[in-house]
């Protein structure tokens, strides 16, 4: 594999100020109620019983916390062996016949996860605590972007995490079977006239339109503008910054065609095209991160003089 299939801090910042700050009316299509009867939520609703398996999940990947709304945050990605060592007491890494229990046939989303019990799942590989049967380098992973496992994933690849427990006596104890069906969600908020967008999932606040474009009201306007990555780490003021590869993956969406894996009604005129990130390649000091928002995937051997497009973040009021 030569580029990583993976859909996988900040200054202060001013206010943000906008008179005509506004609610997008997105509530995110997983928010719909699902079947009643396999899943059912436990501890608080920070994890889901499947009833069908008998194991208890994380509701959240590694990284986020439910906070009632969101599974918010940032997913973590992680080499294999750190992986295995993310377990906490009866908390542990799934086998790949464990994980593959979670895939179901592709919504009208693209999502192959159950988007009520798993919210904000991110698209991409999960890492699973099973050896690859034929590499002693290599695991097991499953991709909730195309519903497969896989068998040959390098363990220097860095991939997200769900951790799974046994399910005890009190867990078979939960009410009777019901849909679960997650709150009226609104991931982002328009602020500064339209010209910054607030995500509430993970907490950022990013420019609406990418480097070189301005917000006139009702197009982001003008001529996308590419940089290198040393020129792309230096740009920013009054708290604006280059995102690291984390933030920057999460503007990207399941629903989206094969061209487009980002919202173009909040980030309207972006282009279809790889953005720098501020995260220096893990094997290269010549490279670092990018982000295809035409093919949706991160790459982390860009090398650093290419030009690139940018957009810029900064840490929400």
């Amino acid at each position: 594999m030569v580029r990583l299939k993976k859909k996988s801090q900040g200054d202060g910042m001013n206010r943000v100020v906008g008179a005509a700050t506004m609610a997008l009316a997105l509530t995110a299509c997983d928010a719909m109620a699902q079947p009643a009867g396999r899943y059912a939520l436990a501890e608080g609703g920070h994890a889901v019983l499947d009833r069908t398996t008998g194991l208890v999940w994380k509701r959240c990947q590694e990284g986020k916390q439910w906070d009632g709304r969101f599974c918010k945050g940032i997913g973590k990605e992680l080499g294999w062996e750190d992986a295995r060592r993310a377990s906490n007491g009866a908390w542990r890494l799934p086998s790949a016949k464990e994980l593959k229990t979670l895939t179901r046939p592709a919504n009208s989303d693209g999502a192959t996860v159950d988007g009520a019990a798993f919210p904000d799942t991110d698209p991409g590989l999960f890492w699973s605590a099973s050896p690859s049967d034929n590499d002693p380098a290599a695991a097991w992973t499953v991709d909730f972007e195309k519903g497969v496992a896989f068998g040959f994933a390098k363990r220097s690849y860095k991939s997200h995490v769900r951790l799974v427990r046994d399910a005890q006596p009190p867990d078979m104890r939960q009410g009777a079977p019901a849909a679960i069906a997650l709150p009226a969600r609104v991931r982002f908020v328009l602020a500064d006239h339209g010209g910054t967008v607030i995500d509430h999932r993970t907490g950022l606040a990013w420019k609406r339109c990418q480097e070189g474009k301005q917000w006139r009201g009702a197009a982001c306007e003008g001529a996308g503008r590419k940089l290198n990555w040393h020129d792309a780490t230096r740009a920013g003021a009054a708290g604006w910054r280059p995102p690291q590869v984390g933030e920057l993956k999460s503007l990207l969406e399941w629903r989206r065609t094969d061209h487009e894996t980002i919202d173009p009604r909040i980030f309207p005129g972006t282009e279809s095209g790889v953005f720098w990130s501020a995260s220096p390649s893990d094997t290269n000091p010549g490279a670092a991160w990018t982000v295809d928002f035409g093919k949706g995937y991160a790459f982390g051997n860009e090398t650093r003089h290419t030009p690139a497009y940018l957009r810029l973040v900064r840490t929400a009021p």
